[in-house]
């Protein structure tokens, strides 16, 4: 998650919703965007709880692709509200979002 918010607060990150944007009108492209983009985040979120459940961690209280969507979908969100007006504060946002995934935790 924080490489993400990070990189969607520089520059090259910002055009991220353009790529999304054409994605829609381009299936094959959209095809390859899912598989560079969303197909690793799911990848890494399942070895994050299968190490985490193996360690005895308790784990988030929703299936782990729903819980996924709701912090990149924040993320991008976030990212998006800001175009055009100033770069999204990495930090604070990283922050806000650790909130929202420890309050996914079932418990």
């Amino acid at each position: 998650m924080a490489a993400r918010i990070r990189f969607l607060a520089t520059p090259l990150g910002r055009t991220y919703g353009t790529l999304l944007g054409e994605a829609v009108h381009d299936p094959e492209f959209g095809q390859v965007l899912w598989e560079v983009s969303v197909v690793p985040a799911r990848a890494q979120m399942a070895l994050f709880l299968e190490r985490a459940s193996g360690r005895g961690e308790k784990v988030f209280c929703q299936h782990p692709d729903t819980v996924l969507d709701m912090l990149l979908s924040t993320i991008h969100f976030r990212a998006m509200n800001l175009l055009g007006r100033e770069p999204m504060d990495a930090d604070s946002t990283l922050k806000e979002i650790r909130s929202l995934a420890r309050s996914l935790i079932a418990g």
